[in-house]
């Protein structure tokens, strides 16, 4: 994806329990000397390559590395609590954190709860994840009358119960939908074109296959609290230098294409 594609562009848990839960393969800020506020940040972290843990339990991805370069410009330091998707919108509306990232899209109905940052990505395509060999999915007009997988508060949750399914399965996380086409409890999946194509180059490699996409327009944002002004103004501040010194040139070669290299050698 090129510079100009990349950049035209939530079972509740106890709050008591969540939010200062980095140690959950959170990645805060280390150090309890620096003078740096901190960001309280949500994720979902297992979208590879957008947020997700590595083998030591750690958050990372591009998501994550954005917020610190956006964290690191306002003077501050991003602290990431993992939570399933749907709930990242309740803890941010309500302001319990901060401020949410998790390859979000902007969406009038979502925008009604919490304010936007500007864009910092545009999604081209949701894809069909099926079981290889399986026969009659070929397309979303395929979809209908079938069990179809989506997570939970996602877009592709909304996409898929437009494909007038027998029945849609909601995980809490996205690497449970997944396991859902695997497994058999569904026929097929909606999901993101990037992190569906991380999967099944790596975790996924030879489970599942695409079976169609679904063109989209959706970019996604970081989120804030709706009244927030202050906040979102400081936020994109700081994203549109982050996009202006080279930085989210960087980290989009280092995700979207140096992460995907390393993997293909392994």
């Amino acid at each position: 994806m090129n510079k100009n594609v990349m950049k035209s562009a939530a079972f509740v848990l106890a709050a008591s329990a969540i939010f200062f839960s980095t140690g959950c393969g959170g990645e805060a800020g280390s150090s309890m000397a620096t003078s740096k506020k901190k960001l309280s940040v949500a994720v979902e972290a297992s979208y590879a390559p957008f947020e997700y843990k590595d083998e030591d339990g750690h958050i990372i991805g591009f998501d994550v590395d954005l917020m610190k370069a956006v964290a690191q410009k306002m003077d501050a330091e991003a602290e990431f609590n993992n939570l399933p998707f749907e709930q990242i919108f309740h803890f941010v509306g309500d302001k319990k954190i901060q401020l949410g990232i998790s390859a979000i899209g902007a969406t009038e109905e979502r925008k009604k709860h919490v304010s936007f940052s500007d864009p910092y990505y545009s999604l081209g395509s949701y894809v069909i994840v099926v079981r290889p060999g399986t026969e009659g999915i070929h397309g979303p007009e395929d979809l209908k009358g079938k069990i179809v997988a989506a997570e939970r508060g996602t877009t592709n949750e909304v996409k898929a119960k437009e494909l007038s399914p027998a029945r849609t399965v909601m995980p809490d996380y996205y690497k449970d939908v997944f396991k859902a086409v695997e497994e058999g409890e569904a026929d097929a999946a909606i999901m993101d074109e990037p992190g569906a194509k991380y999967y099944l180059e790596h975790e996924g490699r030879g489970k599942l296959t695409t079976a169609g996409a679904i063109p989209t327009g959706e970019q996604f944002v970081i989120i804030m609290a709706k009244d927030d002004k202050a906040m979102q103004q400081e936020v994109n501040a700081a994203l549109k230098k982050v996009m202006e010194d080279g930085t989210y040139d960087k980290l989009s070669q280092k995700w979207f294409f140096e992460k995907a290299a390393d993997e293909a050698k392994k």
